[in-house]
């Protein structure tokens, strides 16, 4: 039973994070003044996008990794990977956040947000790590 809670906990937070890619890119601002598209902002936009984009990629990936590992997941790990999942799915408008209004507020958000997101991913993988170790 474990097995397989496991195994869909993992392809829930697949498709989360195929959402949540979907929908950052989906929000990329395309300012458009009398028929002339703002390319400045959108390039600079894209950018943003692109740190976002790799940081939630390098999050599947990992996260791959580490559950390819595990056999089962206790409890916790799937409560703190659904925390996870919720806080990774703020991604988007945090990122949106950024790209219409770049100041030092919004970026400090977004890294606090990206901050807490590697420390709940980190506890979650060395709990992983711990009980493939000690059984």
């Amino acid at each position: 039973m474990k097995a397989k809670l496991k195994e869909r906990l993992d392809v829930f937070a697949d498709a989360v994070i195929a959402i949540i890619i979907t929908i950052m890119v989906m929000s990329l601002p395309l300012d458009i003044h009398n028929g002339v598209v703002d390319y400045p902002q959108l390039f600079k936009s894209i950018g943003i996008y692109l740190v976002s984009f790799c940081f939630i990629a390098n999050l599947w990936y990992q996260h791959a990794l580490v559950f390819n590992e595990a056999e089962t997941v206790a409890n916790r790990v799937i409560v703190f990977d659904l925390i996870l999942l919720f806080l990774m799915s703020l991604m988007p408008a945090f990122t949106r956040l950024m790209t219409t209004v770049t100041n030092s507020d919004n970026v400090m958000l977004y890294g606090g947000l990206s901050l807490l997101i590697s420390f709940i991913f980190s506890w979650i993988s060395r709990t992983i790590h711990s009980s493939q170790i000690h059984g």
